[in-house]
């Protein structure tokens, strides 16, 4: 994983409109994005700084921009060529090539020896360098983490550096640290990818978030006592606490991780509504709160993603590879794919498995028999 840092301001804009030119954004459409990035001033607020003192930037692209996201994609897609032009096995399931996964200023690097990798982190290196961006090689921003590698291969392998060549201001080594766990757009994955520790994070994150509850039920209890009713403990319960027992739970991998998860809610939500812990009673406040057992909820969430896999984006690497997967004779238990078909069977819906979800633009009218009257 590297970080990109300072990623809006450092995108150098004379190498960004040629990218622009390369992809067919040309004439007038390249003129119109060029004027809306070009003029970009910044003036700080002072009583003693005339108003009309401006400092123009002269790189970089402007903040809160919808059109920014964009152009820094089409930026940073000349590194994901580079890198495919030189690493070109790093693949999956075929033709899907996932050497480098960018999202915003994040960059994952996948490869199958230490020396790949590093060679992979040079030409991000020296990418950066070019093109007048800095890589964050500090903790907890560019880390390395080795997935399924056994005791034996651990042992051969050994202290591995992780030490890319560097060549601006001089020829000089980075460092980057390895680890057996990092986060990833807001997923914990560990090196063994039995997904202990997010399970772990998703508790702690229900545990702070209950003590927010807590606080705010208690400043409007306070503020309005005659109104106060325990409807507005719960509303406020759904919308901090239980919402991270939904998409944060779709990686979770075994029974014991999910009860865990639904005894942390369970808690959560008898400590918020002021009630009395146990089974029974936490079973009947689940039912007339509207609340599904984790389990039921994590089934939901995993149909729901493959039906985003092979409906709404089924252009996407993700979605290539996890319909290869599914004709696959055989699939690892604790793999995504076998729990999406768990989920399924969960459900009642294992019709679905093997058939694609109805696409909502290609929904067939249904003719209702009109009332009799």
């Amino acid at each position: 994983m590297l970080d990109i840092k300072t990623a809006y301001p450092s995108v150098s804009r004379p190498q960004l409109y040629t990218y622009l030119h390369e992809q067919c954004i040309q004439g007038q459409m390249l003129a119109v994005i060029k004027s809306l990035t070009k003029s970009l001033k910044v003036r700080v607020l002072h009583p003693h700084i005339p108003v009309d003192d401006h400092v123009d930037i002269e790189r970089g692209l402007g903040d809160g921009s919808a059109l920014g996201p964009r152009l820094y994609a089409i930026f940073v897609a000349s590194l994901r060529r580079k890198l495919r032009e030189n690493f070109p096995t790093a693949q999956c399931t075929g033709a899907q090539w996932i050497g480098g996964l960018a999202y915003v200023d994040d960059l994952c690097l996948c490869a199958d020896s230490a020396e790949e990798l590093n060679k992979m982190i040079t030409v991000a290196q020296h990418w950066a360098e070019d093109h007048q961006a800095k890589i964050n090689y500090g903790a907890g921003k560019s880390e390395i983490i080795v997935f399924n590698e056994t005791s034996p291969d651990k042992t051969s392998r050994g202290q591995t550096p992780w030490i890319p060549k560097a060549r601006f201001p001089y020829p000089h080594d980075k460092e980057v640290c390895e680890v057996d766990h990092f986060k990833y757009l807001g997923f914990t994955l560990d090196s063994n990818l039995d997904m202990n520790k997010q399970c772990t994070d998703i508790i702690k994150k229900i545990k702070i978030a209950t003590g927010k509850v807590r606080k705010y039920a208690w400043a409007f209890k306070q503020q309005s006592a005659m109104h106060y009713k325990q409807q507005v403990p719960l509303t406020i319960w759904k919308a901090i606490v239980h919402v991270h027992s939904t998409m944060n739970s779709i990686l979770l991998t075994s029974t014991q991780q999910i009860q865990r998860v639904q005894n942390a809610l369970d808690e959560s939500l008898a400590e918020c509504m002021d009630l009395s812990d146990g089974p029974i009673l936490q079973t009947a406040l689940n039912a007339v709160c509207g609340l599904l057992p984790t389990r039921l909820q994590q089934a939901i969430e995993l149909c729901s993603l493959r039906a985003k896999l092979l409906v709404v984006d089924q252009n996407r690497p993700a979605a290539q590879i996890h319909k290869s997967l599914i004709s696959a004779p055989h699939i690892r238990t604790a793999s995504l794919t076998e729990r999406m078909r768990c989920a399924h069977i969960t459900l009642n819906a294992t019709h679905l498995w093997r058939v694609p979800p109805t696409s909502p633009n290609t929904r067939h009218r249904v003719n209702r028999p009109q009332p009799f009257h």
